[in-house]
């Protein structure tokens, strides 16, 4: 990495015109609406929502079902702006394994739209996987798919 960086003084890196801090002590030099200082600062596990925490809400709701009556889905407000929520224990362990080992021969490399269009291609910065499940291919899936 640091070789993509360009020194510019003490401390001071820049990466395609963006201006990186070299430690903690220099985050408050570096604009925090920067892409970059953003999604190093997410990496690091800092929390970023600032005053919005204060208005989130869990609580556990029925969605109006006689079978959630028994067993309420634990509902987590992550973010307002967009409304993100995080369902809690909805997936066991066991489940979430049978999952991935149907899934696992199915990932291949994600493509993106080729530079002359039409066609895809595989990315050298992109490195996540896809796979696609069918119901069929379990019946742990084909059982959470209802």
């Amino acid at each position: 990495m640091r070789s993509l960086l360009r020194n510019r003084g003490p401390g001071w890196f820049s990466q395609g015109g963006k201006k990186l801090a070299k430690d903690h002590s220099e985050l408050g030099l570096i604009d925090h609406n920067d892409d970059a200082f953003n999604f190093a600062a997410l990496c690091r596990g800092e929390e970023m929502r600032g005053e919005i925490i204060q208005k989130l809400k869990c609580y556990h709701d029925t969605r109006v079902d006689p079978w959630f009556m028994l067993q309420p889905v634990k509902v987590e407000q992550v973010h307002l702006t967009p409304d993100i929520f995080l369902f809690h224990d909805i997936v066991t362990t066991a489940e979430l394994e049978d999952i991935k080992k149907t899934a696992g021969p199915l990932l291949a490399r994600s493509q993106v739209m080729g530079s002359r269009g039409g066609s895809s291609e595989v990315s050298t910065t992109r490195t996540s996987k896809t796979g696609w499940l069918q119901d069929s291919h379990s019946p742990t899936v084909e059982r959470l798919s209802k």
